[in-house]
């Protein structure tokens, strides 16, 4: 690892992951909801709230199945934990490694939430799979949402970044959209924790996007409507002839809709949607606007718009706040609220000084144990809607 971190602002380093656990935190109580019931529920939802309104909650048993203990993270914080783990062992990045940490936290049941493309990429690893050959046909935003601390590591270090997202992202995405979405957040995290504007980056990042897909995608995946669908969409969002950043979400969407796969299309298409076309795309849209009513939104209600236009708001939530936390630093985040603050903010140190702060058996196991925590809280959850379904 570069010493060079010395010389950068802290803040920023730290606040990649702080940002990240936060936005992954306050997405989590509206999973999977619309926007009107976000507004139903919690009116201007700014704030992770301090009880579940379960009175006010919508009779739907996929919301009350979503439902988790406040302030805890879900996979998303969990696997960019993991993604540290793998970089500052003493061995340094193996994708072997890596490989074998994500077989290691399924036998113990310690992640939590993740998708069916995830579980059935660790199932391969596990049954003897190579991690070249592990992951699973998925254009979604898993690879994307854990990938900030990377740009925080390598950030003085742009062929290593790249090599280490590509490594990281085939073990489960066997997709180029993925992989380029990956990159895209890991590339501006470097960059904004190196102090390069938003302005600056909103400019360059569609091409920096277009050379990873060109030199590292192009040779892997045969079809140029997917290795280079990444920076196309990019491209969409982040043209300047948005004077708004709702214009950019109509013309990002419109954009999806046409690109999107036909197993997707079951699925309403919103901003915050987990195909990386879109979601990942709107997240680095909004967090790097600089211009018109958002100019001077603090990085808070920033991530709170973002989380109110409903959808995958605990990943999206996620990738935004950590662009923001590379963006404004960590001081915004508020991090009490986080259910494991203490280990987090460890971890965010680790960004900094490049030292472990515990093992990775000992990561797995608190990890663990939260995902106990969060399957009881579920039923429980659960059993209360069923009980009410019952009593009408």
């Amino acid at each position: 690892m570069s010493s060079a971190a010395e010389n950068l602002p802290a803040s920023r380093l730290r606040g990649s992951l702080l940002g990240l656990a936060w936005g992954d935190a306050l997405g989590c109580p509206v999973e999977f909801w619309d926007t009107a019931e976000v507004r139903q529920v919690y009116g201007h939802y700014a704030d992770l709230p301090m009880a579940i309104p379960f009175a006010r909650l919508p009779a739907r048993e996929e919301i009350w199945a979503h439902l988790r203990p406040l302030g805890l993270h879900s996979d998303d914080t969990q696997q960019a934990l993991a993604l540290i783990q793998t970089c500052l062992a003493p061995a340094g990045w193996q994708m072997d490694a890596w490989a074998d940490l994500l077989v290691r936290g399924d036998r113990q049941h310690a992640w939590r939430g993740t998708g069916r493309f995830f579980r059935q990429a660790v199932a391969a690893l596990g049954a003897g799979a190579s991690p070249l050959q592990s992951g699973s046909p998925s254009g979604g935003v898993g690879a994307a949402m854990r990938i900030a601390p990377l740009g925080a590591l390598y950030h003085a270090q742009p062929d290593a970044l790249a090599r280490v997202v590509l490594e990281s992202s085939l073990v489960t995405h066997a997709d180029a959209r993925a992989i380029a979405s990956a990159y895209a957040i890991a590339v501006a995290v470097a960059r904004l924790v190196a102090g390069e504007s938003a302005a600056a980056l909103r400019a360059s990042l569609p091409g920096s996007v277009r050379d990873f897909e060109v030199h590292h995608l192009a040779p892997r995946f045969a079809d140029p409507a997917e290795h280079l669908a990444f920076s196309t969409a990019l491209s969409v969002a982040l043209d300047p002839v948005h004077a708004t950043l709702e214009s950019s979400r109509a013309a990002l969407c419109a954009h999806g809709q046409r690109a999107m796969q036909s197993d997707m299309q079951h699925s309403p298409l919103g901003p915050n949607h987990p195909f990386a076309l879109v979601g990942c795309v709107h997240a680095l849209s909004a967090a790097l606007w600089s211009g018109g009513p958002w100019l001077n939104n603090s990085p808070a209600e920033i991530l709170a718009g973002v989380i109110r236009q409903g959808g995958d708001t605990d990943t999206i939530g996620a990738i935004t706040g950590a662009l923001l936390g590379a963006r404004f630093g960590a001081e915004w985040v508020p991090v009490a609220r986080l259910r494991d603050h203490t280990a987090l903010q460890r971890y965010a140190q680790a960004l900094v000084d490049h030292h472990l702060p515990e093992t990775a058996a000992d990561f797995l196991a608190r990890e663990a144990a939260y995902s106990r925590e969060e399957q009881q809280f579920s039923r429980e959850c659960l059993a209360r809607f069923q009980a009410g379904q019952q009593q009408q």
